[in-house]
């Protein structure tokens, strides 16, 4: 039996455009969620799946603006991820393909997006360039 394997388009992040992508997901007890951020290499918790991902949304875009205004290094969107956190995105990627290919099969749904995110792990890519900084700007000013 192959081992399915997930590759993670490799692109360099730039105070002018990149993506980051986000992550949240249950640990080992109720009530408790992690929030990591794999390019920026931040990590947040909450008490809820939606507020550790809100968490680990807010501490990225936070994150993004601070190195662009203070015009700090491109190095600092472009980290290794944490084996730990890496090893837990691929895990929990997988499980949702297999979750999509039971479905599948049991429905015959032929879109993807019919199939909602369980309710243990949500996962989300976020581009960003110019106008969308623009926007992050006007959003954190307002938190």
């Amino acid at each position: 039996m192959k081992k399915a394997r997930i590759k993670r388009e490799v692109t360099m992040n730039t105070k002018e455009r990149g993506k980051f992508t986000i992550f949240a997901y249950q640990y080992k007890q109720p009530n408790y969620y992690i929030g990591v951020c794999l390019e920026f290499d931040l990590i947040t918790e909450g008490k809820t799946l939606i507020e550790a991902k809100k968490n680990i949304f807010h501490a990225s875009v936070g994150y993004l603006l601070t190195i662009i205004k203070n015009n700090l290094s491109d190095k600092l969107l472009n980290f290794t991820p944490d084996p730990i956190y890496l090893r837990e995105y691929i895990k929990l990627l997988k499980r949702r393909t297999k979750t999509i290919e039971r479905i599948r099969k049991e429905k015959k749904q032929k879109s993807e997006n019919l199939i909602p995110w369980d309710k243990y792990f949500s996962q989300q890519d976020i581009p960003y360039s110019k106008d969308l900084i623009k926007e992050f700007e006007k959003e954190e000013a307002c938190v």
